[in-house]
């Protein structure tokens, strides 16, 4: 089956695993207004330009000045496993059957969605990890570790 042409090699799909997941090179969050506002920053195609301390920054792949689709790249590994591995061991004694089976995936990357994505969907959810664990300018001037980007109720404001 031919390929549509990418404007980008690097985009092209030929040549990779079936499932091979593709996305934006995450370069650390905007710490501060004056990164948010320098001219040679890349200006995104999705945050109309929104951007606050505490958001993500990607990597501008093809130094358009632009993070967009064509920024999008290889990430992580296929949806399909590598490699899989399994053990199992068992033994009867006096009429006791015993017997357990371990069993693996490596290489393999799979995508996050609804309830594992957004912390607040429907409401219901237990956020303290994206609360606790969030950018703010407290946390980056000490020198935290920051696992999520500053809590915003735009669902696509990252």
């Amino acid at each position: 089956m031919d390929e549509v042409d990418k404007k980008f090699a690097y985009q092209a799909a030929t040549g990779r695993r079936n499932g091979q997941f593709f996305g934006l090179i995450f370069d650390g969050y905007y710490n501060s207004w004056e990164e948010i506002n320098a001219l040679d920053r890349p200006v995104s195609a999705w945050s109309s330009n929104q951007l606050q301390p505490g958001d993500c920054r990607y990597v501008d792949v093809n130094k358009d000045g632009r993070i967009d689709e064509y920024d999008y790249v290889p990430i992580g590994y296929s949806n399909i496993p590598e490699i899989v591995y399994g053990i199992s061991f068992g033994f009867s004694w006096k009429g006791f059957d015993f017997s357990m089976l371990f069993q693996g995936a490596s290489n393999v990357s799979i995508q996050y969605n609804g309830r594992a994505l957004w912390p607040f969907i429907n409401g219901t959810e237990s956020a303290k990890a994206y609360i606790l664990d969030r950018w703010t300018p407290e946390r980056y001037a000490a020198g935290e570790d920051i696992l999520f980007p500053r809590l915003s109720i735009n669902p696509s404001g990252h």
